[in-house]
């Protein structure tokens, strides 16, 4: 007969614990792996049974039979064999739909069964339908500018220990005090132990860098890219450029008035296309299909308005000598094909090199870099604004805090955009050497 071995053995205690990760295949497989558990082996080894006791006369297993599907049966009936020798009445609980036949053909009393999903690590793919519950959870994450990030739960860590740490146990406390029972159930799932993790790993959402924000605020530098075909451009790009901004910021605010006013908080947090779905709560699913083709048409006519922006860049840059001239225009164009096909080109090279399994992963990746490289833009601009200040305080004064905030928002990013961004910086420093060579 085999006897329980409380969890005080160095090589037994973890071979507790590994069979909890290697052989479970719930997520109360976890909860084996946690301390305060008693473990069973089986004959030679063939399996383990975590299990607590309770009253002196119950003993609890939240995570089945943790051994390969042949043992199972022998180990079982070796565990119920155990406990009719030491009075034990035996309670299993969450027992997966796997394992759950076994559990009645042996009249064993079994609660709160098969609720759990059962991913098995070794086969997951994490697409299709079958894990959307778990990309729609990553995408709410990013809508809200959060990240999804594993964390390294290292005692020794100072970050880890002295912030991270206590931010996670007042959310564990704030979800436990708003549960019906109000305190940890450890014999049903498992608990947030910070410097005991085990075989546990840890996932939180962390607050997102300032770039997505800053991200909104691009485009006003666009009216003077096109000054050149602007009539009167001194003193019509900058009204164009305060009132579009004065517009738009309106505009926004309205409509965003508007969607909390139309769609439940949980709902429009959780949506996809917002302005679709208040069209559909406003005037039904018929207009609210319309509202999303012209968003369609809209995000369509914004690529090509960039497009056209950035051939007229490159135009004005080679007219100056800053770029090759094969982007200057003949006589009659209004943009070369060159300052068309090149860019492009360079936009979908950069789409091949950013590609993530997440689509909304991508686009935060392809905005963060975009937005650095225009906050590099905006420090030079604000370097020269002093150069040419002529020493006047409030021209210093607002270039030094124009770049204090870009050096801020740089220090925010990942260390990944910061990668790409350097790129596109690497190439254009040695364009310029070799055009002023030429």
């Amino acid at each position: 007969m085999h006897r329980a071995v409380p969890l005080r053995c160095g090589q037994r205690r973890a071979d507790g614990r590994a069979c909890g990760v290697d052989r479970g295949a719930g997520l109360h497989s976890y909860v084996a792996a946690e301390d305060g558990w008693e473990t069973f082996f089986g004959p030679d080894r063939c399996g383990v049974v975590r299990f607590t006791r309770w009253l002196g006369y119950y003993a609890y297993n939240a995570s089945g039979l943790l051994a390969p599907p042949e043992e199972r049966s022998r180990l079982l009936e070796h565990f119920r064999q155990f406990l009719d020798l030491n009075r034990l009445n035996g309670l299993f609980i969450c027992i997966g739909r796997d394992q759950l036949p076994l559990f009645r053909e042996q009249g064993c009393q079994v609660s709160k069964n098969g609720e759990e999903p059962l991913v098995r690590l070794e086969t997951a793919t994490w697409r299709g339908k079958e894990f959307e519950w778990l990309r729609r959870q990553e995408n709410f994450c990013l809508r809200e500018n959060l990240e999804v990030v594993e964390i390294d739960p290292d005692p020794s860590d100072p970050n880890y220990r002295d912030i991270l740490v206590p931010q996670l146990e007042e959310v564990s406390r704030e979800h436990i005090e708003a549960t019906l029972h109000g305190f940890e159930m450890r014999y049903l799932v498992g608990r947030f132990t910070p410097f005991a993790m085990g075989h546990k790993r840890l996932f939180a959402a962390v607050k997102g860098s300032g770039l997505s924000c800053f991200w909104a605020f691009l485009g006003a530098e666009t009216a003077a890219a096109a000054a050149a075909v602007v009539r009167d451009p001194v003193r019509n790009v900058p009204r164009a450029t305060l009132l579009g901004v004065a517009g738009v910021t309106v505009l926004y605010i309205a409509v965003t008035a508007v969607l909390m006013g139309l769609m439940p908080a949980a709902r429009l947090a959780s949506s996809n296309a917002p302005f679709a779905d208040a069209a559909q709560v406003l005037v039904g699913a018929g207009v609210g299909s319309l509202i999303a083709v012209c968003m369609a048409l809209r995000a369509t006519g914004c690529l090509t308005g960039w497009m056209l922006v950035t051939a007229e860049t490159s135009r004005g840059a080679a007219d100056v000598g800053d770029f090759p001239k094969i982007f200057r225009t003949r006589p009659g164009e209004h943009a070369s094909l060159s300052g068309l096909l090149i860019p492009g080109s360079l936009m979908t090279l950069e789409a091949v090199l950013t590609a993530q399994p997440n689509l909304a992963q991508q686009f935060s990746t392809l905005t963060n870099v975009t937005s650095l490289l225009c906050i590099f833009t905006y420090v030079m601009a604000a370097s020269s604004l002093i150069r040419i200040s002529r020493g006047r305080p409030i021209a210093i004064v607002s270039a030094a805090v124009a770049i204090l905030g870009a050096l801020a928002l740089l220090a925010s990013a990942k260390p990944l955009e910061l990668e790409l961004s350097l790129l596109p910086l690497a190439a254009a420093g040695l364009l310029h050497l070799w055009l002023r060579r030429r």
